[in-house]
C-alpha cells in the first residue's frame, strides 16, 4: 500500500483494512480525520487474512478531532492515577507523528499526547502481534484546570509538578498489561538500545 489519505475517517479506514491486524486498537475505539502518508508492504495467507509480523514501511500521520473510546491502555492507567477522571471517552484535537514499522513492530518517536484527560509523553516499540514496550509519562496536572488558564490568557506548565512513570508491555496473555515503571527502567533500556545500534 502506498497511499495519500486527506481526512479519511480513521474508523472507517481500520475498518477497511481489518484494524491491520491490531487487536488493541480496533475501528471501535478509534474515532477522527486521519491524513496522512502511507508506505506499508506485507503479507496475506490465501484467506486473504493479514499476516501481522510481515508488516514493514512507515506511516506519517496526523490525526484531527480524535476520540479513544474504552481504549484498555488507559482504563488501565486508571488503577495507578487519574481514577476521578474520564478515561472511558478521551478526545484528542490534534496527534502528529511518524511511525516507522518493521516485521509487524510499530517504532513510535517520543510523542506528546494531549488528551481532555491526561497528558502523556510516550515512546517505544507497539508489536502488532508481539513485542510491546512503550514508555509512558504522564504528569498529574488535570487538562481541564489547564484550559481555564489558557481561556484567561495564560499559559499552562504542563511539565510542573508530579509525573508518574508507567511501561506499557505485553503481558503473559498477550495482551497489553501497564505497570509503574518509577525507576524509569524502560527508558534506559530503551537508550541503552540506541547505543548498541
Amino acid at each position: 500500500l502506498n497511499a495519500q489519505i486527506n481526512k479519511v475517517k480513521v474508523d472507517q479506514l481500520f475498518k477497511a483494512f481489518e484494524n491491520f491486524g491490531i487487536d488493541v486498537l480496533t475501528h471501535e475505539n478509534l474515532k477522527g480525520a486521519f491524513t496522512g502518508a502511507v508506505k506499508v508492504s506485507g503479507n496475506m495467507d490465501n484467506n486473504g487474512n493479514i499476516i501481522p509480523r510481515s508488516f514493514n514501511g512507515m506511516v506519517k500521520f496526523n490525526l484531527e478531532q480524535a476520540a479513544l473510546i474504552n481504549f484498555d491502555p488507559f482504563l488501565q492507567i486508571r488503577k495507578f492515577a487519574f481514577r476521578n477522571r474520564q478515561l472511558e471517552h478521551v478526545t484528542i484535537k490534534s496527534l502528529s507523528n511518524e511511525l516507522s514499522i518493521d516485521k509487524g513492530k510499530i517504532t513510535i518517536p517520543p510523542m506528546e499526547v494531549l488528551t481532555s484527560a491526561i497528558y502523556m509523553k510516550i515512546q517505544g516499540v507497539f508489536g502488532i502481534d508481539k513485542g510491546t514496550d512503550i514508555l509512558i509519562e504522564a504528569p498529574l496536572r488535570n487538562p481541564a484546570k489547564d484550559e481555564a488558564l489558557i481561556a484567561a490568557g495564560k499559559t499552562p506548565k504542563r511539565n510542573k509538578g508530579l509525573v508518574i512513570y508507567l511501561r506499557a508491555q505485553d503481558g503473559p496473555d498477550g495482551k497489553i498489561k501497564v505497570s509503574w515503571d518509577p525507576q524509569k527502567k524502560g527508558l534506559k533500556e530503551a537508550e541503552l538500545k540506541q547505543a548498541e545500534e
